[in-house]
């Protein structure tokens, strides 16, 4: 397989497709929000409380920072004596909890739409077809059942047993802390942590397998029409004849991740300051809960998940376009030593 090749081909797909682009939008927007293989994230920040000082000092030895140790100190102690803001601030986290869990899970099946169209349009051009931003959006759409279904069979052990990990977990550490004894606590977080490594042990290597199987399984999907089951099975016998092809794209997925992935981070990170900042020193200067504040940092952080994912899009494109050439490539190879056998 001509790798440079390959990289030139899903390049000039991605560059002379540009609707591919908004594609390759929703799909990185949907991993961002959250997905297997990526998940939603967000900024911790407490709310404050309280009586305080509402004047800025700077401490001594704390370089620029515009508060003190002793105002930190304070900040934290007025939150947790007042009832009436952590209800509040109870109620208003639960609510948002459940709208961005909501939003997730429809993030999500965009993206499974996506990503599903982004393998028609790559195959469709390379057959020298003509293909647009709707009939490839359409034709993912068709496939998000099958693909959710595919997820659910190659991420379900991995779930499966981290729900069943953390239970364990909580029932061991909660009886050993209602136990009060000092040793108990000890051995049981020693247990747990022992077997959280010998999971992770496991985990991991299926991790890597699954990153590897799942691209082939989408293919299987959306180019060969293939149920759930059967798209896994296909995965596992594409991946044990290409297997050394197979782990160098995936090397050069992960690679062309990371620059981009950097390069979206290093986009998103001055929004997220711009928006967070003014909300951590009201809350340290003045410890009053600002509206106002919090629906800027709320805005930010959804404007930094958006500006992210234009950035990772032509990314996402590239990635998509390059795998399918080389499944479309992998598939003849294999067809042909078929029919010589």
């Amino acid at each position: 397989m001509d790798y440079g090749d390959l990289l030139k081909r899903g390049w000039n797909i991605t560059w002379n497709h540009k609707y591919l682009w908004w594609l390759g939008f929703l799909a990185a927007l949907g991993g961002s929000a959250g997905s297997g293989g990526g998940s939603g994230g967000g900024s911790n920040f407490s709310f404050p409380s309280g009586s305080g000082s509402s004047s800025p000092t700077t401490g001594t030895g704390s370089g620029d920072l515009p508060f003190d140790e002793a105002q930190i100190e304070q900040f934290f102690e007025g939150f947790s004596n007042n009832g009436d803001v952590l209800a509040g601030v109870g109620i208003a986290f639960v609510a948002l909890f459940a709208c961005l869990f909501l939003f997730f899970i429809v993030m999500w099946f965009v993206r499974l739409a996506a990503e599903a169209g982004l393998i028609h349009a790559a195959s469709e051009i390379n057959d020298g077809q003509k293909t647009s931003f709707g009939s490839a959006f359409g034709h993912g759409r068709g496939h998000m059942g099958t693909l959710f279904v595919v997820n659910l069979i190659l991420q379900g052990p991995i779930i499966l047993i981290g729900l069943l990990f953390a239970c364990a977990a909580v029932m061991l550490i909660g009886g050993s802390t209602g136990a009060g004894s000092a040793d108990a606590m000890a051995a049981a977080g020693g247990t747990v942590a022992f077997v959280a490594i010998c999971f992770a042990c496991l985990l991991i290597p299926y991790g890597l397998l699954v990153q590897l199987m799942y691209p082939i399984a989408q293919r299987g999907v959306v180019l060969k029409n293939m149920g759930a089951m059967e798209s896994v099975r296909h995965a596992w016998a594409v991946l044990k004849a290409n297997v050394g092809e197979m782990l160098l794209l995936g090397i050069i997925s992960w690679f062309m991740m990371l620059v981009f992935g950097i390069a979206s981070a290093l986009v998103a990170l001055p929004i997220l300051v711009a928006t967070f900042a003014p909300v951590i020193l009201s809350f340290i200067n003045s410890e009053t809960l600002s509206v106002g504040l919090s629906i800027l940092a709320g805005g930010g952080v959804l404007l930094a998940m958006i500006v992210g994912s234009f950035v990772s899009a032509i990314m996402v494109v590239m990635r998509s376009s390059t795998f399918t050439l080389a499944y479309l490539e992998m598939m003849g190879r294999m067809k042909l030593a078929t029919v010589v056998e």
